[in-house]
């Protein structure tokens, strides 16, 4: 018997397979891979407001989270930010911080525009924001250091050296 070319060969084995699933109610499998959020959820100051981090969507999504009689928050807005957003904390009841891990960036958002308003530059592996003492200070996991930020100016001070790794 002979047998059909390479390619004709490949081509039935890939359709066998396709209609195989397709019988089963199956599709090819899917993987997903995300970054390892930080602090995906936070208030705003005054509890009106739920900041959530959509990691997938590379989104920040503000709820109305004032009224407690209702069975759920309701979805505000969605507003674009950075690749994979690991982190949120907001500095005012307008202005939110969103961190994001694959762009290595921090957005700075306005949530009354719905528009980032800045965008600063945290090249290695950005994980979280903290804010005092007038300076936002970004943990950079891939460099294991703290870069400092003036609040007021967005501009770029400090970096901070941190022994992250354990060593035997």
């Amino acid at each position: 018997m002979r047998r059909p070319p390479s390619f004709l060969r490949h081509l039935l084995h890939g359709a066998s397979l396709f209609v195989g699933s397709s019988l089963h109610g199956q599709s090819a499998a899917y993987t997903n891979f995300e970054s390892s959020q930080t602090r995906p959820v936070c208030l705003s100051p005054d509890g009106r407001r739920i900041f959530v981090v959509n990691t997938p969507d590379a989104r920040l999504s503000v709820f109305d989270g004032s009224n407690s009689a209702a069975a759920a928050p309701t979805l505000l807005r969605e507003i674009p930010v950075g690749l994979e957003p690991v982190s949120v904390n907001a500095l005012t009841n307008d202005e939110v911080w969103v961190v994001s891990q694959v762009s290595g960036s921090v957005s700075v958002v306005s949530v009354s525009t719905g528009m980032i308003t800045d965008t600063l530059p945290c090249p290695t592996e950005p994980a979280d924001v903290v804010f005092a003492a007038g300076k936002a200070f970004v943990s950079c996991a891939g460099s294991n250091t703290v870069r400092v930020f003036d609040l007021a100016t967005h501009q770029p001070g400090a970096v901070i050296a941190v022994q992250g790794l354990h060593r035997r």
